[in-house]
């Protein structure tokens, strides 16, 4: 949801940014939290793809506050979310497509909530 509010308040460079930022910040959490070490060609292939991303979208970021601010929040979001989906994984021994089909109701009763309370914020 964040995410696609960010989106329509800040110009497309930006989306791009926001949504490859979490691969980082999910590997930074990871290592924090969990004490992950990822390889050398991980991250060399990490630095070309954002180097790559800065380079396409240098001249197309625009934003404001309220599109940063939801930016950040899409990107928190979205690295606790991947998180917790990983340590459920392990945890019930179950494929990505197992657990999303577990939880998909609950998910759409939140995201139907959340569509209702913010569907008049970027009009």
């Amino acid at each position: 949801g964040f995410m696609n509010i960010s989106l329509n308040l800040n110009s497309v460079g930006f989306y791009q940014i926001t949504k490859l930022a979490i691969v980082p910040c999910t590997l930074v959490a990871q290592a924090f939290l969990f004490g992950v070490v990822v390889s050398r060609k991980v991250k060399m292939s990490l630095a070309v793809l954002l180097l790559g991303l800065a380079v396409a979208t240098v001249s197309d970021v625009q934003l404001n506050a309220p599109g940063l601010l939801l930016g950040l929040l899409a990107v928190l979001t979205t690295t606790i979310f991947q998180l917790w989906q990983g340590s459920k994984q392990k945890e019930f021994d179950m494929s990505a497509t197992q657990l999303q089909a577990a939880v998909s109701f609950w998910q759409a009763v939140q995201s139907l909530c959340a569509s209702i309370a913010l569907e008049n914020l970027c009009v």
